[in-house]
């Protein structure tokens, strides 16, 4: 099957270098030029040895060609389409994280709700991941404000086509991404893409480890794998996974550009949904938010200006419902939270939001500011 005149764009973005480093992935060896702007690779195969030239200079008039001929010969020495081939040498410059869904009919589709899940949780995955990559300690839980290169990361991840046979969401993590905040001049530094991947990469075969040990420990094993990059936010999308897909699988596949020794599979059972989501509100109980920020309504304080000693209740949103905060203010700001108890405003705060069953406590509150209600991110009463 040869490529068609549609396939030109993609033909024309493809990178040397990344296509070389699939290549060699494939057990090819640069064997030496090929003119001024070509290369040769070859293997040893079944039938012998198999040759390949590799258009070296997008810059050339017939790069778009002879890369046209280099996938169609790669088809015909693999026995596949030149179109999967194809679409293998455009995911080279990205680390390719799978999730696999059983939970797919013969036609390879799923339930709206069940694929709305399928992207939400595997998104929720990979910012588990950022967040362990960027933090300089590991921690049990991840809330509050979003760390700046997290989010650039999160822009730059791509979404590629899905997998029949089953039902395969595909994430194209690029390998290479360095926030343009953090410019670095070091060849041998890991870049933030990578240090994400590998950092979701550990997490995940701890995650596998514990479950296996949870069958005669409990969810101790998964709680203490927090300093692996387990996290509740982890736990929490895998068991969403596993639950609404009927168990799920997660791979980690390598840039051909910059290929790790192993790559990644875990494969979870609808069962294992339970003990994930008791270990991740273990970890929420465990480990509370140094940098919670608070926007909310102070409700009705009972006693007298002159008697109160700074205890109230903030009523905001968490995780879409609302729910009542207790705060202890120092006594510097306890005429602002009276009279914004009073009359009825809104108060934005930052603090340690710590959880002791079901109720909610913001230890040592900072950053006190009375709002507008129309300036606050959502509405409460």
């Amino acid at each position: 099957m040869r490529l068609g005149p549609h396939d030109e764009a993609t033909l024309a973005a493809l990178s040397p270098r990344d296509v070389a480093g699939w290549l060699r992935m494939q057990g090819f060896e640069h064997r030496g030029p090929y003119g001024e702007f070509g290369a040769i690779f070859s293997r040893e195969g079944d039938a012998g040895e198999q040759e390949v030239i590799l258009p070296t200079s997008p810059q050339a008039r017939d790069f778009t060609r002879r890369m046209a001929e280099l996938v169609d010969d790669l088809a015909n020495t693999s026995g596949r389409a030149a179109t999967d081939v194809l679409t293998d040498l455009t995911l080279a410059p990205f680390d390719v994280i799978k999730v696999r869904s059983s939970d797919a009919d013969d036609y390879g589709s799923v339930r709206l709700s069940a694929g709305v899940d399928l992207h939400t949780e595997a998104r929720n995955l990979v910012l588990a991941a950022a967040n362990a990559a960027a933090s300089p300690f590991p921690r049990a839980s991840w809330r509050g404000r979003r760390i700046e290169e997290v989010s650039a990361y999160l822009d730059n991840v791509r979404l590629g086509q899905s997998q029949r046979g089953s039902f395969v969401l595909t994430l194209l993590s690029p390998w290479d991404f360095t926030p343009s905040s953090q410019p670095s001049l070091d060849l041998q530094e890991v870049t933030f893409g990578r240090r994400v991947t590998r950092s979701l990469a550990r997490a995940l075969n701890a995650t596998q480890t514990a479950i296996r040990q949870s069958v005669a420990d409990g969810v101790t094993p998964l709680v203490e794998a927090y300093r692996a990059g387990v996290s509740s936010n982890l736990c929490q999308a895998l068991a969403k996974l596993a639950r609404e897909g009927d168990g799920v699988d997660v791979s980690i596949g390598w840039s051909p550009a910059q290929p790790e020794p192993h790559g990644v599979l875990i494969r979870l059972k609808r069962e294992d949904a339970s003990v994930l989501t008791e270990a991740a509100n273990e970890m929420l109980r465990r480990e509370p938010d140094p940098d919670f920020e608070l926007e909310g309504l102070v409700t009705e304080i009972a006693e007298k200006r002159e008697r109160f000693d700074g205890s109230a209740v903030l009523d905001t949103f968490i995780g879409g419902s609302v729910r009542h905060v207790r705060v202890k203010f120092g006594e510097s700001e306890r005429e602002l939270i009276y009279d914004a108890a009073k009359e009825k405003r809104w108060i934005r705060v930052v603090g340690e939001l710590r959880r002791e069953g079901q109720r909610l406590h913001l230890l040592n509150p900072r950053d006190i500011a009375v709002i507008e209600a129309e300036d606050a991110d959502g509405d409460v009463g």
